[in-house]
């Protein structure tokens, strides 16, 4: 599905990437997805799997049904990152939902009555990593919900994910703690950011 073209929403950003494999500059722009776009995150993710060759308990992978979920919620957060009208980028975030439940819950104490945004998780083709793609999706999600009122962040990496922890710790998150998720079978560091 190279280059296919999805009704988009208006672009949230524009800019300019270096192409690692042939190492040049190419136009992106970043957009709200939409369910149409669901085949293409999908693409992206096993294309991520693939190329990286990654244990699967590194990813907890999303389904088919749960992005169709989590895009229906007015403040989740689904966006995309484009070159050429081909998604090279995505970060996934929400406010509810079975995997926030659970994160919530592992936290315990005060996160279970605040409202608070989970960041699902996120997916960069290997030829535009160093483009700190990861992180300026995580800022617009981090902004957005600044909008609505939400302070409280979280996410959940598995531990030997030095870059998306890292991506994470460059932007304030904290390292909270660490707990086996996903029915017992994903080991994650619970990463927070708190702000006043």
């Amino acid at each position: 599905m190279a280059g296919y073209k999805a009704e988009r929403s208006e672009p949230i950003k524009n800019g300019i990437l270096i192409d690692a494999v042939i190492g040049e500059e190419a136009p992106y722009y970043m957009s709200s997805m939409k369910e149409v776009d669901i085949g293409e995150m999908l693409r992206l993710q096993k294309q991520v799997f693939m190329e990286d060759n990654l244990n699967v308990l590194w990813f907890y992978p999303f389904k088919s049904l749960e992005l169709k979920s989590i895009l229906k919620i007015e403040n989740n957060i689904v966006i995309g990152v484009f070159v050429r009208e081909r998604l090279i980028a995505f970060r996934v975030g929400c406010c509810c939902g079975r995997e926030y439940q659970e994160i919530v819950s592992a936290l315990g104490g005060r996160y279970k009555e605040i409202p608070c945004f989970l960041m699902n998780g996120a997916f960069v083709e290997n030829r535009y990593r160093g483009n700190n793609l990861q992180q300026m999706m995580s800022q617009y999600s981090i902004d957005r919900c600044r909008e609505i009122g939400i302070k409280t962040f979280l996410t959940a990496i598995h531990p030997d994910n030095a870059s998306s922890i890292k991506s994470l710790t460059n932007i304030g998150f904290e390292v909270r703690a660490r707990k086996m998720l996903y029915n017992n079978k994903y080991d994650r560091t619970i990463l927070v950011k708190e702000e006043s």
